[in-house]
C-alpha cells in the first residue's frame, strides 16, 4: 500500500507499482538487512534510470505530481538539479514504504498484544484517532490512550 500511495502522488503508472514495490524492498534488505547486494544495486540502477527519464520527461511535459511539483524553479531560478531530482525520488519513496510499512506492522502487533486496548477502540472507534496517534509517536500505545 505505501509504495502506491507514493506512486500515485508522483503520477507513476499503475503497471510500475510492483517495480516500485521490489525496488524500494531490495534497496533496504541490501542495505539493512543483509539481503542480497546484486539484487539492491540492479534495483538501484534500475530505479535510477527510471527516475531519470520521469524527471525529463516531467521537465517538458509538467503534469499535477510531485516529480513535477520538484522540478518547479523558484522565482530566482534555484531548483534541484538532475542528480539530486533522482537522489530525493529514490529516498521518498524507499523512506515512505519503509516507515509506513513498519508503522502499520509495529501498531498491528502492539494492539494484538494488548487484546483489552484492540476491545476498547472496537467498541469506541473514536479512541483510533488517538492509537494512530501514539504509533506515530512510536509509544506503542502507553499512557495516553489507556488513560487519557
Amino acid at each position: 500500500m505505501p509504495t502506491i500511495v507514493i506512486a500515485e502522488m508522483m503520477a507513476v503508472p499503475a503497471d510500475r507499482h510492483d517495480d516500485f514495490k521490489r525496488w524500494s524492498d531490495d534497496l533496504v534488505n541490501g542495505l539493512l538487512t543483509g539481503g542480497s547486494r546484486i539484487k539492491m544495486a540492479r534495483s538501484a540502477t534500475e530505479i535510477s534510470w527510471f527516475f531519470l527519464r520521469t524527471v525529463r520527461a516531467r521537465r517538458h511535459r509538467p503534469g499535477d505530481d510531485l516529480i513535477s511539483l520538484l522540478i518547479t524553479r523558484d522565482e530566482d531560478g534555484d531548483g534541484l538539479t538532475l542528480p539530486e531530482l533522482i537522489n530525493f525520488c529514490v529516498l521518498l519513496l524507499v523512506a515512505g514504504n519503509e516507515t509506513t510499512t513498519n508503522l502499520i506492522s509495529n501498531a498491528m502487533l502492539a494492539l494484538f498484544d494488548r487484546p483489552d486496548l484492540w476491545r476498547r477502540i472496537g467498541d469506541d472507534p473514536q479512541l483510533a484517532r488517538a492509537a494512530v496517534e501514539e504509533a506515530l509517536r512510536g509509544h506503542a500505545f502507553s499512557g495516553q490512550l489507556l488513560h487519557g
